[in-house]
């Protein structure tokens, strides 16, 4: 049966050294190597003194490498992965549909669980109309959403799909 004391000191100072003494007197007892105890120390106190700012959970490009996988696999299987970037713009007009006739469009911006450089999120405006014959989306950094950048953005799909601007503008969401 092992037994285990417990002293006054160590409840004004709650420390690693109290711990460790601890342990090892437990480890005594037990007749277990002090040796065995450290890394559960340190890890403990570690826990208990997290900094206050922990980093993104974003992993860079640069550290991630691609699967091997010979040559061979890959002329075997013909078709070569595409990899689809999530932050891609979509810009799409249907031909059969008359650019004018396009008056009313659907709007969206929001934030999207994709980190930049900076670990910040980015935005996304999407802008429709009913049928989908227009389509467009587009990413923003955080630090520039406000009424100015969706005025220009708005603008900017006028001119560069050459539709008029919109006669009314519905946003998906009740907050916008």
């Amino acid at each position: 049966m092992a037994t285990l004391g417990f002293s006054s000191p160590g409840i004004r100072n709650p420390v690693a050294p109290v711990i460790s003494r601890a342990l090892v007197s437990l480890a005594k007892t037990l007749s277990i190597p002090p040796s065995a105890f450290t890394s559960s120390i340190s890890g403990a106190y570690r826990h208990r003194h997290r900094p206050l700012h922990p980093r993104p959970n974003s992993i860079s490009e640069g550290s991630v490498s691609p699967p091997a996988s010979s040559k061979g696999e890959e002329e075997e299987s013909g078709l070569e992965e595409e990899e689809v970037d999530p932050c891609v713009e979509v810009r799409y007009l249907d031909p059969a549909m008359e650019a004018r006739s396009i008056r009313e469009w659907e709007l969206d911006f929001c934030s999207r669980p994709i980190l930049d450089e900076r670990g910040k999120k980015v935005w996304e405006l999407v802008v429709c109309d009913s049928t989908l014959s227009l389509q467009y989306t587009r990413f923003f950094p955080n630090n520039v959403i406000n009424s100015v950048t969706l005025r220009d953005a708005i603008a900017s799909i006028s001119a560069s799909l050459g539709v008029p601007l919109p006669q009314k503008i519905r946003f998906f969401r009740s907050l916008l």
